[in-house]
Parts: structure tokens; sequence; C-alpha cells
């Protein structure tokens, strides 16, 4: 029997939990069945036939008309011992296949349940602090004679790991947590590891205690603590969904909160975090891909007008290059890419991900729980990277300033001062006194922000937290043995957590999220969701109608452009909207009647002029469209692009003239292929036969012209010519002519 890999196991637990979710007991006990066959252990075996047998008795009682006042109970029961027994089977077979995480589980719990045990012991004591120096002085971890800071931080890493590697969660652990959540003498940023460790446990292996663990760290209110707590719950509530609703409890909580504290604000602001997590690889594509070879471009001239061969100079350092200013001209688009991704930076988005994912090769992002350790102030890691250091800066300022800032997530502050270590003193130097100033700046005003905007400065502690864990399972080593939460859609508003909130307000805010950064089929099915509620804004029945409209489905679109059109305001763009529609549909009459109705609310209206100037084209009524171009022209004179059906028009009208005087503005501009192509049908209906020629050759040696393509374009235009008197022999000749003038 071939075994099975780690993804597989973990699509049948999961479609496990959503059968049951649907209430399709038989097919999930199917693939349970599937499961322990993989396990062979004849405990799982005992449990299932017993659970498959309790079913089939319900079924039979059920539909032999006998009234059991228990059934229901009993039914409930069922499915949550068959999601229990799922669990199991799932860690008994994840331990199978000896991987990094089941060896590191395996050695955690078998070798460290001593220290476990006597941490657990000192919160007994009133001075914990001092009877944790004593623990300290009397463990040895690996042999090291280490400091005690480092030992605490040591103990601190293994009850991670061991919180972390525990499945079920009996009384010794929840105790310990407990007594962590509550006690003074922990440091705030070991309580962020312990959060962190219970989310990444939970994540492994559901247990309800590590729910109400959570719900703990959250509702002790302690800052930088809570928030972790929060995106923990926000994410388990989204990879659980399926199985929340057999929970009681949960729910109960949920609800509870829902009344108390900041919970659905603070909850909204989560969930909208972690839909910007979605753009992260957009952003490092958009950085690779356009500002890195733009940078590259002009790197030779970076180097000739910053002097960048004297960067190490007082000079430098002291005084602004007096050609920055101009710097830009040579690129004109980067200083727009550097503006779009500065503006992304400010509303939340990942920017720095793709600068910092090569500086996590350093030994401490081995030890798992570092990816999660917030940067804090007076940390081995910072004072290290200053220590050899003889600069005008204050040292313990400089490390809180970055500590304060909320641009950077703590991950990557960890990876800037590692990196700080292995640089050139003179360059290192340079880089601290450079960045002091901008970090007491980013600093004071952080400050200020607590003080004025607290649900600004929360959302920061969210946004970092967030993109720690991001790099965590996009970066670390053996990230193929964790679940990769990111790779999920984060559908929230289809999810159990939200329809308990039941809060309209984050729902549209969902929604709109979507819509501005373009995910229409999402923002279209919160915006329908919105409806079946009751919300009857003409403003959502138009953002419905333009997701199907940018999807490309144009009979729907329509629909909810019309249903707009009721309220009679905003009348002029949903007439162009659904004109558009109309369009796309091949129905030009009712584009028409449309661009005419919407004509006699904004006669000027370029839009509405050239639309229906092209309405008449496409019917073929070339008078008219005339008409219309040339109030296009009158409107815009300096608008190339509408001489081109102005002189096509005309030649079609057999103004010739007119359309001559039109070519010959078009050639002296940036002529197409077509452009050419019209030239030499005019100038042959003018009896100019040679001047065709040569016009139809220029056509064909265009960039993006063959003679394949030249020829699909002239037969269509065959009609024109016969028209204006062009006999049907003379057609072929020409063919044949400039067949023997071009390589085919």
């Amino acid at each position: 029997m071939n075994s099975m890999n780690n993804m597989t196991i973990h699509e049948k637990y999961n479609e496990i939990s959503k059968l049951i979710s649907k209430k399709k007991i038989k097919d999930a006990l199917d693939i349970l069945r599937e499961l322990i066959e993989q396990s062979n252990k004849i405990d799982f075996r005992v449990q299932f036939e017993k659970l498959n047998d309790t079913y089939q008795n319900i079924l039979k009682y059920t539909f032999s008309g006998v009234e059991d006042p228990q059934r229901k109970t009993i039914y409930n029961n069922l499915i949550l011992s068959i999601l229990k027994l799922s669990d199991q089977i799932k860690g008994s077979l994840e331990d199978n296949l000896k991987t990094y995480v089941s060896l590191q589980k395996q050695n955690v719990l078998k070798e460290k349940l001593n220290i476990v045990s006597k941490t657990n012991s000192l919160f007994k004591k009133e001075k914990f602090a001092d009877e944790l120096d004593k623990v300290l002085e009397e463990i040895s971890i690996n042999g090291n004679e280490d400091s005690k800071d480092t030992k605490r931080q040591e103990l601190t890493n293994l009850l991670f790991d061991y919180l972390w590697l525990s499945d079920k969660y009996g009384e010794t652990e929840k105790k310990l947590v407990k007594k962590i959540i509550k006690s003074d003498n922990v440091h705030w940023y070991e309580k962020c590891l312990i959060v962190s460790g219970v989310t990444l446990s939970l994540l492994r292996y559901f247990d309800e205690q590590k729910f109400d663990l959570l719900f703990e760290f959250y509702e002790n209110r302690q800052e930088e603590v809570w928030h972790r707590a929060l995106v923990g719950l926000i994410i388990c509530f989204y990879i659980y969904n399926s199985r929340l609703q057999f929970y009681p409890a949960i729910i109960e909580k949920i609800h509870y909160l829902k009344d108390i504290l900041n919970f659905e604000a603070e909850s909204e602001k989560v969930i909208i975090q972690l839909l910007k997590s979605k753009e992260t690889e957009k952003v490092t594509k958009k950085f690779h891909e356009e500002i890195v070879p733009e940078v590259l471009k002009i790197q030779p001239k970076i180097k000739e007008k910053l002097d960048l061969d004297k960067l190490i100079s007082n000079e430098f350092i002291e005084d602004k290059n007096p050609d920055w200013g101009s710097f830009f001209d040579d690129s004109p688009g980067l200083m727009d890419k550097l503006q779009e991704l500065s503006e992304m930076q400010l509303d939340g988005a990942d920017v720095f991900m793709s600068t910092f994912q090569m500086l996590k090769h350093f030994d401490f992002f081995d030890k798992i729980p570092n990816w999660f350790l917030p940067f804090y102030d007076d940390n081995e890691i910072g004072k290290e990277s200053l220590q050899s250091e003889e600069t005008k800066i204050n040292k313990d300022s400089f490390i809180s300033g970055l500590a304060a800032s909320s641009h950077i997530c703590n991950s990557d502050k960890y990876s800037f001062c590692l990196n700080l270590e292995n640089l050139p003193d003179a360059q290192k130097s340079m880089m601290l006194e450079m960045l002091n100033s901008e970090i007491e700046g980013m600093s004071e005003i952080s400050k200020e922000d607590e003080i004025v905007d607290k649900p600004r400065k929360d959302n920061s502690v969210f946004t970092q937290y967030i993109q720690d864990y991001y790099r965590f399972l996009k970066l670390y080593p053996q990230k193929d043995e964790f679940v990769d939460i990111f790779t999920n859609s984060f559908t929230f508003h289809n999810n159990t957590f939200l329809k308990l909130l039941d809060n309209i307000g984050i729902t549209r805010t969902i929604g709109e999220f979507y819509f501005s950064r373009e995910y229409y089929s999402e923002a279209f099915d919160v915006f329908k969701n919105l409806l079946e509620k009751g919300e009857t804004k003409q403003e959502l029945f138009e953002k419905i109608a333009y997701c199907y409209q940018r999807l490309d489905n144009y009979d729907e679109a329509l629909f909810y452009y019309q249903k707009a059109e009721l309220f009679d305001t905003n009348r002029l763009w949903n007439l162009k909207k659904m004109a558009l529609c109309y369009k796309h549909l091949k129905e030009t009459d009712k584009a028409l009647a449309c661009y005419i109705d919407a004509e006699k609310l904004k006669e000027d209206d370029l839009y509405i002029q050239a639309n229906i100037g092209h309405c008449y084209l496409e019917k073929k009524d070339y008078k008219k469209a005339l008409d219309y171009y040339f109030k296009v022209e009158f409107l815009a004179p300096s608008n190339i692009s509408i001489l081109r059906p102005i002189a096509w028009c005309s030649f079609i009208v057999g103004k010739f003239d007119v359309a001559k005087k039109y070519y010959k503005k078009l050639l002296k501009s940036e002529p197409n292929k077509y452009d050419f192509m019209n030239y030499a049908h005019l100038e042959w209906c003018l009896g100019n036969k040679q001047i065709a020629f040569e016009n139809y050759i220029k056509s064909i040696e265009q960039k993006d012209n063959d003679f394949k393509s030249f020829l699909s374009g002239f037969k269509d235009d065959e009609q024109y010519l016969m028209k204006h008197g062009i006999d049907e022999e003379e057609i072929h000749l020409m063919l044949d002519y400039v067949k023997y003038s071009v390589v085919i």
C-alpha cells in the first residue's frame, strides 16, 4: 500500500470536515476509512467501526418510524467523534512521515517536559523572577554556559516548541498558559511568542482548549499580545470554518465578544490586512519586473550624477546632491512607480518582502520562534549589531526607534540588524547616521499616532505580525511542512465567523476592498450577498453591474445597470455603461439609443459624440458617422486618433479631397499599417496607381504586418474599391503586382 504524503493527508482531512459540514456523513466516513487503512492502527479501526455502527443505527431508527428524543444529541455527538477521530488519524499519519516537524515533536515531548514542569512550578512562587533565575542557573541548555538572558530566551523557545508540538492540551498545558497570561513577570514579548506557539499548534491540530486560551489572551488586553491572539483567532476561524458550527462554546464566545471591547472593528482590521497579504506577490513582482530593471537601466547615470565613488565622504553625508531634482528625468516612469509603491506601503501593502527575503539566511532564523519574536527595546540582537560602533548616535534610542517603527515588520528589523553586523565599519556608520534621523522622525510620528489614533497603532501591530507570519510560511527552509494559510483565497464574506458577527459594515468593507483591488468576481459575490440582506442602494447595483462588465458578462451587467437606472440619479453614467454593454452584445441600435439619450444630458461629451459616430459607422451610415466625428474633432482638435475615422468615412462617401487631407495629416504623425493601406485605396481611386502600389508595400512592411494579414484586410475593402470604379480584374492585377515585390 502506497503511503500518503503530507499534502494528500491534509486534502483528505479537510474534505472530511467539509463533507460533515454539509451533513454528508457516509461520504466522510468513507474517506476516514481510507485514512485508517493508511495508519494501520487497530485502535482506530475499532473506534471507526463503533462510529459507523452508530450512524447506521441512527439511519435505521429514523426511517423505521421509531421516535427517539435523544437522536439529535446522539447525532451531534457522532459528528464530534468523527471529527475527533480524523484529528487523531491525521496526527498519527503525520508523525509516521518522519518529517522535520515530526522529529522535532518527538524530541521536544520526550526530552524537554521536565523543563516545562519546572517552569510551571515557578508560577506558584511569589517572586517569580528570582525563582526563574535560580532555575535557569541549574539548567545548562545544550551544555552552554550562557548568560541569564540567553538561558531565559532558550527556555521560552522550548516552551514555544512544547506548546506548538502538543496535539491536545490537557490540564498541564492549560494551567501553564493561563498562568503565563496573568503573570506580570513574563515579558510581553515572551507572551507574544506563547500566543504564536498556541496559534501554530491550533493550526496543526484542532483543539477547543487552544481557542479558549487565545480568547483569554485577547480579553486580557495586554498591548501587542492581544493583537497577535486576535490574528490567530481570525486565521483559525477561517481555516476551521466548516467545523465551527459543531462547537457551541466557540460560537457563544464570539457572540459574547460582539458586545464588548472593539471586537468587531478590530476583527475587520485583521480581515482586511489578511486580504492585503494576497497582494504581496503582486507587489514583489512589480518591484523585480518594473522598478529594478528601471534602476539598472539608469545605473551608469546614478554613478555619475550621485558621485558614488565618493559615497563615504563626509560631504556626501552632510549635503544634498543638487542633481537629485532632475535625476528621474532620464527615467520618468520610475518616479511614478516608486510613488505608487510608497502609496501602497502607506495603505498597508507588504513592500519590503522583496528587499528582505534574501536576508533570512542567518542562524537566528533557524529557530522557528525567532520568526515570530517582536523586535523590542533592549534586545540582544539589536545591541550586538551596534556593539563595536563608534558613532554620534544614541544606540539605545536607535534600537528603541527601530522597535517603534511601524513601516517594517519585526522579522525584517532583525534581518536589518543581523546584516548590519556584516557591513564594513565605514559603511555601517554611514548607514546608521543616515537612518537615525529618519527613525527619530518615525518614532515621533508613532508616538503621536498612538496618542491621537489608537486604531492606527493597533492596525500597524496587526500588519507587522501578519507580515512576520507571511515570511515564515514563504521563506522558512522547512516551510512545506506547514499549512500555508496565505494560499487561501480568504473569502471571509462566506465564512461562518462573519455570519456570526452579522455585521453589514464589515461585509461592505470587504466588498469595497475587493472592488478597489479589481477582484471583481469576489466583489460582486459580496455585493450580491448585501442585496440578499436587504441593502438596495443605487451604488450597490452599479458596482455589481460594473463587476459583471469587467468580467465580460454583459447580459448580467446590463440587468444591474437597468436596476440602477430606476433610481433616476447618476443617469448619464448609467446610460453610457448600458450603451457599452449593448455594443459588446452587438445590439447597435439599442446602444445608439442609449448614447442619444445621454447626448441630451450632456451635448459636449467627447466620449458620447465619438460613440454615436461609432454606432453609425457600425450601421454603415457613414454620412451621419462623419457628422459626429467632425464634432469630436471640433471638441478635441489635438486628438490625432479622430483623423482616422474621418478620413475613412470621407473616402467611403466619396469625399476624396477631404479624405486625402486627413490621410496626409495621419501619415505625418504615427501611421499604422491600415493608414498606409487606406491611403493607397484613396490614391488608386484618384487614378494614382503607382502611389497606391508604393503605400500597399509600406503597409506590408510595418512590423506588425505581413502579406497574409494584409490580404485579409484588403479583401474586406474590395467592395469600396469597386464602388468607386476600380474593376475587379484590375484588383487581381494589383495584388499580383504587390506579390512580386514582397517576400511571402
